[in-house]
Order: C-alpha cells, then sequence, then structure tokens
C-alpha cells in the first residue's frame, strides 16, 4: 500500500485538479487535512467526507472535490456524496487512475498534455552570472533571474502557446529542484519560501507579455497608420514599414521587457539602452502614432524616450539628420549675427526690454553666454510672440510637481527651475501639462523641446509659430518644400511665412 507521504506529489496534483483556481495556501491546507483526518494512502480518500473540508473550502469546491476522487458518487445531495460507499454496482475508480487519466483543458499547437514533463531545462542557454550563481549554492540577481525566464519561455511558447499554471509548475519544480539555494525566496538572511511559485508566476507573467505585445504585432504588420501632413511634416523615416533585419515581434518585446525593467534601476547600462531604443524605433513609432495625444502612454510604454540621449537618437532616426550637430554649428556660427541684428532693433520696446535683461545677465554671469541664450526670447519679441509660448520663468524655487499644478499649455515649453533662463540650474520640459524631462543646460533643453514638437506628432502653437519655424529652417535646417507644422495657418502661395525672410 502506497504511503500518503511519499505521493504527495499526487495527492497534490489531484487538489490542483479538482480546484485549479485556489491558491497554494488551500492546496497545502486541503493536503494537511487529508492526513489529520487518518488518510494513509490514496485508497483511503474514498472514505473522506464533506464535512472535514468545511472550514478550508467552499460548499461546491468540497462537492467538486468529492466527485473527483470518486465520479461514480452522485450528486443529488449533500448527504449521498458524503456517505455512498463502494459496491459491485458502482466501483471506486482507484484514485492514481484519476490521476493518469483525467483529462486537462486543451493545448495548442499539438503539444501533448504531459509534455513539460518531458521538458528540457535550456540550462547552457542562461547567463554565466546566473549559472556561477547556481554552482556555487548562492542567491541569483534580480537581472540574472529575469534573462533565465525570458530564454525558458521563449522555449516554452514554441511548445505550447498556452501552457497553463500546470506545466509552469512542473517545469518551475524542475528549476527550484536543482539549485534551491539559488532560487528559494529570501527577506535578508531568511529562507521564506521554497521558490517554485515565484519562478512559475514569473514565467507566467513574462508570457503574458510577450502575447500583449504579439496583439499589438498583429496590429503593426496588418494596419498602416494615416500620415497627416502636420504629423509627418519635416520627416523621413516617419513610420518604418518593416522591422529591422533579424529582429521578429518576438524579440521587440523582448527588448521592451528589458528596457523596462532597466528604466528602474539606478545604474543602468547606457550602451546597451541606446542600442535597444535604436532597434525598436519600428515599434516605438507605431506607439506613439497610435497614441497622438496621450504622452502619459508614451512614458508609461517607452519610458527611455524622455531621456536626452534617446530623444536624440529617436529624432536622428525620425529626420535622418543629426539635428545635435546641426543644431551646435548653427548656433556657433549664427547666435553672434541674429545678437547683433537684434541690437539694431532697440526703436522696439520688447525688443530693448530683453537686450536690457541680457546685459543684466552679463554683468552677473561674468561671460557672454547670455548673448546666445538670449537669441530665443530676441527672436519671440522680433515676430511679436508672448515668451512665455516657449519660456516660463520661476524666480522662487519650485519643484516639477508646483509646475504640473493646473498647468493648462498642452504644447512643449521650458520652465525654470528657480531664476531666469540665463541664471537657472535646472530647467523642466513640459508636454501636456506633464514634466517629462529634467536638464542643467539651457541650450539642451531647447533641442530637447524642439525635437519633441516631431518626435510626438505635435504641433507648432499659433502664438509660437514663426520662432519655432525659424528654429527649424535656421537652427536645424529641417527645410520641407511643402506642408506646414502649424495649428492654423491662412492660405499662401509660399511655404516659408513672409516674417521670416
Amino acid at each position: 500500500m502506497e504511503n500518503l507521504g511519499s505521493s504527495a506529489t499526487e495527492m497534490e496534483n489531484l487538489v490542483r485538479r479538482a480546484l485549479p483556481n485556489i491558491d497554494d495556501n488551500t492546496v497545502q491546507k486541503v493536503v494537511d487535512q487529508l492526513k489529520a483526518v487518518g488518510v494513509d494512502c490514496v485508497e483511503d480518500l474514498v472514505f473522506v467526507e464533506e464535512k472535514y473540508f468545511e472550514d478550508i473550502l467552499r460548499p461546491i469546491q468540497i462537492k467538486k472535490f468529492l466527485l473527483m476522487i470518486n465520479p461514480n458518487l452522485m450528486s443529488t445531495s449533500s448527504s449521498n456524496i458524503c456517505h455512498q460507499t463502494p459496491s459491485s454496482s458502482n466501483p471506486i475508480i482507484p484514485t492514481k487512475e484519476i490521476i493518469n487519466h483525467m483529462p486537462s483543458a486543451p493545448i495548442k499547437m499539438g503539444a501533448k498534455s504531459d509534455w513539460s514533463e518531458n521538458f528540457e531545462i535550456p540550462w547552457n542557454s542562461f547567463s554565466k552570472e546566473l549559472l556561477t550563481a547556481c554552482a556555487q549554492k548562492k542567491p541569483c540577481t534580480k537581472k540574472s533571474m529575469a534573462d533565465m525566464i525570458r530564454v525558458v519561455t521563449t522555449q516554452i511558447s514554441k511548445i505550447d502557446e498556452s501552457p497553463g499554471r500546470k506545466n509552469f509548475r512542473v517545469i518551475a519544480k524542475k528549476i527550484v529542484s536543482k539549485y534551491p539555494d539559488t532560487f528559494e525566496d529570501r527577506c535578508g538572511d531568511s529562507v521564506v519560501a521554497g521558490g517554485i511559485t515565484t519562478v512559475m508566476k514569473k514565467m507566467e507573467n513574462c508570457l503574458d507579455n510577450k502575447k500583449r505585445l504579439h496583439s499589438v504585432a498583429e496590429k503593426f504588420d496588418g494596419e498602416k497608420k494615416k500620415k497627416t501632413t502636420r504629423n509627418s511634416y519635416g520627416t523621413v523615416n516617419w513610420q518604418p514599414n518593416e522591422l529591422p533585419n533579424g529582429e521578429t515581434k518576438l524579440t521587440q518585446l523582448e527588448h521592451k521587457e528589458w528596457l523596462t525593467e532597466e528604466y528602474r534601476k539606478v545604474v543602468r547600462d547606457e550602451e546597451k539602452v541606446l542600442a535597444l531604443m535604436e532597434t525598436t524605433y519600428s515599434t516605438q513609432r507605431f506607439f506613439i502614432n497610435g497614441h497622438p495625444s496621450s504622452i502619459n502612454a508614451v512614458r508609461i510604454e517607452w519610458p527611455f524616450i524622455f531621456e536626452e540621449n534617446c530623444l536624440s537618437q529617436h529624432a536622428k532616426q525620425l529626420l535622418n539628420q543629426d539635428i545635435d550637430a546641426i543644431f551646435t554649428d548653427c548656433i556657433s556660427s549664427k547666435a553672434k549675427q541674429i545678437y547683433n541684428f537684434m541690437s539694431t532693433k532697440t526703436s522696439r520696446p520688447e525688443i530693448m526690454k530683453v537686450l536690457k535683461e541680457i546685459e543684466i545677465a552679463k554683468e552677473e554671469l561674468q561671460n557672454l553666454l547670455p548673448e546666445t541664450i538670449g537669441m530665443f526670447p530676441l527672436l519671440l519679441a522680433y515676430f511679436h510672440e508672448p515668451i512665455e509660448s516657449l519660456f516660463k520663468t520661476n524666480l522662487e524655487p519650485v519643484c516639477k510637481e508646483d509646475i504640473e499644478k493646473n498647468e493648462t499649455c498642452l504644447t512643449p515649453y521650458v520652465a525654470t527651475l528657480c531664476g531666469n533662463i540665463y541664471n537657472s540650474k535646472g530647467f523642466i520640459l513640459m508636454i501636456d501639462g506633464v514634466a517629462v524631462m529634467h536638464l542643467t543646460s539651457f541650450m539642451s533643453i531647447v533641442k530637447a523641446m524642439f525635437s519633441s514638437y516631431y518626435v510626438f506628432n505635435i504641433e507648432y502653437p499659433e502664438n509660437g509659430h514663426l520662432t519655432l519655424e525659424f528654429m527649424q529652417r535656421c537652427l536645424f535646417n529641417i527645410n520641407p518644400q511643402r506642408g506646414s507644422k502649424v495649428q492654423k495657418q491662412k492660405k499662401t502661395k509660399s511655404v516659408v511665412p513672409a516674417q521670416i525672410f
């Protein structure tokens, strides 16, 4: 007669088959209760009664479990279920046979229901860091665990698109049982759980994420976004139709998952981040073009795009030119010319006011940098556009939450954190009333602000469009032959506003 202790896994599987939705803790309580009432072997299960589980399971769950043990029991009443005994006319089906022949949920791709028993863990595909931890019986890092989960779920998805928790648990048990010291759940130096459930749930979540991106990628293949003149104005690579060579929907998802995890870290692999942001450019464009009015949605899905270097790289791919280098060259060659030209327009009060502010800043900072920075408010003044349309000053110290509070401006602009644009130690880029970037360099934040109009398909605001178009053509060398990024524009024979000339 088989001892219950030697078939604990079999008993646990029986409970899970009967009640697949209960948690691990409840499963263990049921198994413990069976032992407590005197079940010494699997054949003893035919004698269990409903009352044994009243404090653990709900009534319907109890009935399901009892019927799993003996399918021949009639369910007309709880009394019949609890007290019917074996007879020659109603033979009891042995529990082992129930377990071995119980049909499971349908499995896609033709996989057998017991495929996980024969699944080979791809140890050779895991990272050196993880294998070293296993060999030394040390806990693995979150990164090496995540890498392992991605490798395993990739292999699983090739066999079965919907493996189910049972198969995940079998595979998780194989992994953990081989190196328990590496995968057990710890809190400090204390072991709090065996680790099987953790590995199982990580695999479930990983595969669910893969399925989500798969559905998005299918839209990427079959649905082309409408390319409007204003959205795609000035761009060369607004929506690529193909993924890079060697890339698939699955690899794009894996890159995206890695980037999401990496963003949460304090110390990041900047080189790999840039490489993967470049590789996933097509998928980023599909998402951005599909969510034209939701900066928050982009922040959640692709947070790195709001980092200075990643935004610059994205703009470079979008416009097919190095706007960083172009902007730097144009500033060095044209800023002084613009300042000198504006100095001849002292009859204009708004221009004279800006020139005085520049002189005060030069005296305060003891350098000529204000002449370069002042080029932008001078252009706004020259075109009779409010400086606040692109630059807002906070003379007292503020944080980004203060700036976001009650903000109604949706188009990109730069806000100072403390002081004016000449002496502030920090700047915030605002888009849709949300603080998306914090930089200490004024020129860098201006470049990011301008790039965001193109990257996120934003039209120039009516009260700042002349300055932005001047910057576009004279400082970034973007000169389309047709179209415009202006929100409202009167029909004209020229694509360039007369004021720019």
